[in-house]
């Protein structure tokens, strides 16, 4: 979401909207708008219909960190034969605890789709972050090691049959 809003390419409109609390921190709000010729964001219905629409949002910045907090999208002008009649989306980011490290990772995300009979809202929220790693350690020794037992890799017959 960030990359569509604030990739040249997109062409995207700021302006300042106004001041608010969020999670108990001072935050900046700027409002922004993208023509539909330079958005990249596609909305489907049900996987045959396909449409590049214009939007527009709020941007939430932390006043002391300048950090992203929120950001917001909303589809606008919408074609009245497009049966989808509203989309929009809110995701929030926080900071993460990771491995000692503190991360500003998404924190919750929620999508309102309407369509002329239905509405429907997908929240999702990230949590259990963790630090994967892998290590491996190349040795070079010159003790071989003793070879497997037979008994290790060696079959043995079944048990009788009892009649």
């Amino acid at each position: 979401m960030m990359r569509e809003i604030f990739e040249p390419i997109t062409q995207a409109r700021y302006e300042w909207d106004h001041w608010a609390t969020l999670r108990d921190l001072s935050t900046m709000v700027f409002a922004y708008h993208v023509d539909q010729s330079h958005s990249q964001w596609h909305i489907t219905y049900e996987n045959r219909i396909d449409i590049v629409p214009a939007y527009r949002g709020l941007i939430y910045v932390n006043t002391k960190t300048h950090e992203l907090t929120r950001v917001t999208l909303e589809a606008v002008n919408l074609p009245p034969e497009f049966p989808v009649k509203m989309a929009r989306t809110i995701l929030d980011y926080d900071y993460q605890d990771i491995s000692g490290h503190r991360f500003l990772l998404p924190l919750k995300a929620r999508t309102d789709m309407a369509d002329s009979e239905f509405f429907s809202r997908n929240d999702t929220e990230f949590r259990n972050y963790r630090k994967y790693q892998v290590e491996s350690e190349l040795k070079f020794d010159t003790d071989v090691p003793p070879p497997l037992p037979d008994d290790k890799t060696k079959e043995t017959p079944p048990p009788p049959v009892k009649k």
